[in-house]
């Protein structure tokens, strides 16, 4: 029975009033799109029932009940016509989607006016290696959601914060030590409620992975819309920014996380909006990018930066391109949509300001902005230190202002309203830690991917002009070879050997492998593991591994025996014998051995009383 009403918990948290509100929007089709529209709104909708719930103490599980017939019953209603046709209608629909996807790719194959084919050609084989790489991501992102399945809350903010936090909502309560919006408790919250438990986490946690791979799929379909192929150089980077800066925290509950997808969602609303044909419909994703901006604010403070941009950004990216030419046109035309955020976002911004003018909440925001959060460091010492804990990937700043004049106007602005100011805010005030930069990635990766194209398209002009196809072959040997040479200077022996060790590290499960790596790193030191997981191909553990199946107690207890020096057990589930397992229960209950962690069938344990495992010999 749990495990029906989770999966019915995540109906509502991820699909149902969602559905339900979408069928009441007059916009295009797109299943990228309405599934990604659909997922936002359901979000932000349970926030508000949850909130609603709590402030009137009613929040029991019987109201989570009798809200969801009622939705199923809205569902069938709405949705009759689809639900009633013939299952062949449907495949008929996916069948044409599927005929038509050449079609949407040719803008990669396409050759421009006035341009050569040897430019095209290059552009061609550029475009099609990184949309390959981009749609890889799809693997890299799905394998975390895949991961991330049947595991409980473990780094700090999760546990401490935010689970507690849903957990106390679902109790009729409100947190008394934060200023944090609670858009994501509230949804977590649903599970226990639907459960009537909040001890088991493994539904809530579950639909953390999906913003990211959303926020992916978000970008995929903006580089179709807009046909351009930076943005899969985009995808790539933003990628690789996700994986470097945010990898530990996708399946946790952090809401930076979430902060990342509603702040694109809110801004790619308004990017669909300027290539719908009708005003009337331009005009229905305003309304949706003011809820999601509004989404935006409620999942974290610094979310309010977005929802009070919003206003600018519908005005210079949407209604330049409507009817309403002069500016009190423009301006009434997105006035509506901004009251629309305004009644979603303000019932919580009030309530719980409120409660802190009165004590009964606090907030540690002018604490993390202090000096003694930042250890010291004055102002320009903490600007110095955020960028250089980015890394590499604090260049791709000034990339996107070298390129600027070579990305299209409506990017450059988004550049300019969201990317630009809140890093010198996240600089100044929050560079602790480089996830409170989450919402930029996406913009940032897409920015400096549509500065890489522009910067083909403008040296391959350049070759145009001076007649680059016509030189001749041996020439651009020659440039090869020596921009090989070239590249053994940069990429010493010690970088290629970093490099590797650093990717050898995601070799067979990278899940284990992880969490492996990061329990040695704060221990300071690599112990020997007993295991049939194949350790020794990994670096650091290559010398750690003692080969021990559990498939037999008499065998693990001799092998056990024989090394003095074992200190840790790796154990994998379906290939290990009952009876070993019932053995590392009972040790585990006696406190001999310690569980760490659980990831892909293997189970992590740490050796704490070696005499009490021995005393208990085979039969």
């Amino acid at each position: 029975m749990i495990y029906i009403l989770g999966i019915l918990s995540l109906l509502q948290i991820l699909l149902l009033p969602g559905t339900i509100l979408l069928k009441f929007f007059k916009i295009e089709k797109g299943c990228i799109q309405n599934l990604v529209f659909t997922f936002g709104l359901s979000l932000i909708f349970n926030f508000l029932w949850v909130f609603g719930l709590t402030i009137f103490s009613i929040n029991y599980p019987a109201a989570h009940y009798i809200l969801f017939v009622i939705e199923i019953v809205i569902f069938l209603w709405l949705y009759r016509d689809a639900l009633l046709a013939p299952i062949e209608s449907h495949a008929k629909v996916w069948v044409i989607t599927f005929k038509e996807m050449p079609n949407s790719l040719a803008f990669i194959f396409q050759k421009d006016e006035g341009e050569t084919f040897f430019s095209r050609l290059i552009k061609t084989i550029i475009y099609t290696i990184f949309l390959l790489w981009a749609i890889s991501g799809l693997i890299w992102f799905s394998t975390v959601l895949i991961d991330n399945w049947g595991t409980a809350f473990k780094l700090w903010d999760a546990v401490v914060s935010w689970n507690r936090w849903a957990v106390n909502l679902s109790n009729n309560l409100f947190s008394s030590n934060s200023r944090y919006p609670l858009l994501i408790p509230a949804n977590f919250s649903i599970t226990y409620s639907f459960l009537r438990n909040s001890e088991i986490q493994i539904f809530a946690k579950s639909i953390m992975p999906i913003f990211t791979l959303f926020t992916w799929l978000l970008m995929l379909d903006l580089a179709f819309e807009y046909k351009k192929p930076g943005i899969f150089i985009g995808m790539v980077i933003t990628r690789y920014l996700t994986k470097k800066f945010l990898y530990k925290y996708l399946g946790e509950g952090y809401v930076d996380v979430a902060l990342l997808f509603f702040s694109f969602l809110t801004v790619y609303a308004l990017l669909k909006a300027d290539r719908a044909d009708e005003d009337s419909t331009k005009t229905q994703y305003l309304y949706l990018g003011a809820i999601f901006a509004a989404g935006t604010a409620l999942t974290k403070q610094n979310g309010l930066l977005i929802f009070a941009f919003y206003p600018l950004l519908a005005y210079l990216l949407v209604t330049d391109n409507m009817m309403y030419k002069n500016t009190n046109e423009r301006l009434r035309i997105i006035f509506k949509p901004i009251l629309l955020g305004l009644i979603v976002l303000l019932p919580w911004y009030i309530f719980n300001e409120t409660r802190i003018i009165l004590g009964l909440n606090s907030t540690n925001v002018l604490y993390l902005m202090s000096a003694d959060r930042h250890n010291g460091r004055t102002y320009l010492e903490r600007v110095i230190r955020a960028f250089e804990i980015l890394e590499i990937y604090s260049f791709l700043f000034p990339f996107v202002l070298i390129t600027f004049p070579l990305i299209q106007k409506k990017f450059r602005q988004i550049a300019l309203i969201i990317i630009f100011p809140y890093t010198l805010i996240w600089a100044f005030l929050f560079s602790i830690f480089p996830r409170n930069l989450a919402m930029v990635f996406p913009f940032l990766g897409i920015t400096a991917g549509l500065g890489v194209e522009g910067l083909i398209n403008f040296t391959l002009g350049l070759g145009e002009k001076v007649k680059l196809q016509r030189i001749k072959s041996v020439v651009y040997l020659s440039i090869f070879i020596m921009l090989i040479l070239g590249a053994g200077v940069v990429y010493t022996d010690q970088k290629i050997y970093d490099t590797q060790i650093e990717e050898q590290k995601e070799a067979l499960f990278p899940g284990v492998n992880i969490k492996l790596y990061e329990f040695f790193e704060n221990e300071g030191f690599y112990g020997p593991i007993m295991t049939k997981y194949p350790i020794r191909y990994l670096p650091h553990l290559e010398k750690m591994e003692i080969r021990e199946p559990f498939t037999s107690y008499k065998e693990f207890y001799d092998n056990f025996s024989a090394h003095p020096e074992a200190k840790y057990f790796l154990i994998w589930g379906k290939y290990s014998s009952k009876e070993v397992l019932e053995m590392i229960k009972k040790f585990q209950s006696a406190g001999a051995i310690e569980y760490h962690f659980k990831s892909d069938n293997l189970e992590f344990y740490e050796v704490i009383n070696r005499d009490y495992i021995l005393d208990n010999q085979p039969n």
